[in-house]
């Protein structure tokens, strides 16, 4: 089942039973509005090309533990043998995401990877109990790579062999595909999927 774990989105409905985050926007909103991350003048953050999509702080012990408890439930209820965790990501500075806005909890460069950091190294082992985890890991280093694929059954890569420059249209070459097939070859060195 697919999860973004850096999300919640405002536009579910109630009668909706899978949601495609961990923890849903009216639960959040009116038990841990803390749980939502605001930029440096102090508003919320939404997604500028997801605008229902509000940015979580996925660096909290409270908000993972509801998340890996709410995952793992519905894993359970609904027979899924996994869940595919995306918006595993070194930074949300992308205009998609944030579009220049600054998160003021984690405003320097390696502040969020160190989130993420966090949240897959107490959620990832948690669910892999019983479940396989294949994180979509989108911008990471070859380090921060090796680090989250640990806690991980398995990992996706955002845009594999196609040009971020080029969003999908021009294949990779040279450095760029010697870098990829790098990621490719420390996952299967560590037995991941």
């Amino acid at each position: 089942v697919y999860k973004d774990m850096a999300s919640t989105r405002d536009d579910a409905t109630k009668t909706q039973t899978a949601l495609s985050t961990g923890i849903s926007y009216a639960y959040a909103n009116r038990r841990h509005p803390e749980w939502f991350l605001k930029d440096t003048s102090g508003r919320r953050v939404n997604w500028a090309s997801w605008p229902h999509s509000w940015q979580m702080d996925i660096g909290s012990r409270s908000y993972q533990r509801a998340w890996a408890r709410s995952v793992a439930r519905e894993l359970r209820s609904r027979g899924w043998d996994g869940v595919f965790v995306d918006g595993i990501s070194r930074t949300m500075q992308y205009p998609w995401y944030l579009n220049g806005r600054v998160l003021a909890k984690y405003p320097g460069p390696n502040d969020y990877a160190r989130a993420n950091t966090r949240f897959l190294r107490r959620v990832g082992p948690k669910l892999r109990r019983r479940h396989l985890v294949v994180g979509n890991i989108n911008d990471a280093t070859l380090q921060l790579w090796r680090r989250w694929i640990r806690f991980t059954s398995g990992v996706s890569k955002e845009w594999w062999t196609k040009s971020n420059a080029n969003r999908g249209v021009g294949m990779l070459s040279g450095a760029d595909w010697a870098f990829q097939t790098q990621l490719m070859r420390e996952a299967q060195a560590r037995h991941k999927v």
